[in-house]
């Protein structure tokens, strides 16, 4: 078989696990997506989000539908296997920070609590909303 065809089967053959979201054909995990999920406690909130030390999310008055449990999302492209992702809310003066591996966890909920704390919760599993 000529190279070039073989390259051509190779090269289909990562695009086609990398749409999928599988293992490449090495073993190793194909780098994703982060989604993050803005849920439970915001109540008309600036809300700013950094991954990375890069500007991902800055909107203002953002609020939980409470009915499903969900006020906004964002998909974010991080730069390797771990995100630092950092959630400011300035009109409550609270933010927090955590690491996330984003083979084992590519969801990430940010919640905040009663007490004005946030919490961020990452997940192997999509969240669920009615």
């Amino acid at each position: 078989m000529p190279i070039f065809a073989t390259l051509t089967i190779i090269v289909c053959a990562l695009t086609w696990y990398q749409v999928r979201g599988e293992s490449d054909l090495f073993g190793g995990r194909i780098m994703g997506n982060l989604h993050i999920a803005l849920q439970d406690g915001f109540r008309n909130d600036f809300v700013i989000i950094k991954v990375d030390g890069r500007e991902v999310y800055n909107k203002p008055a953002i609020t939980t539908n409470l009915v499903i449990s969900l006020a906004d999302t964002v998909d974010v492209s991080p730069t390797g296997p771990t995100a630092l992702v950092e959630v400011d809310i300035p009109s409550r003066k609270i933010s927090a920070k955590t690491s996330v591996r984003i083979s084992d966890t590519p969801y990430l909920a940010v919640r905040i609590q009663p007490e004005d704390g946030i919490e961020m919760v990452p997940s192997k599993e999509p969240f669920r909303y009615m």
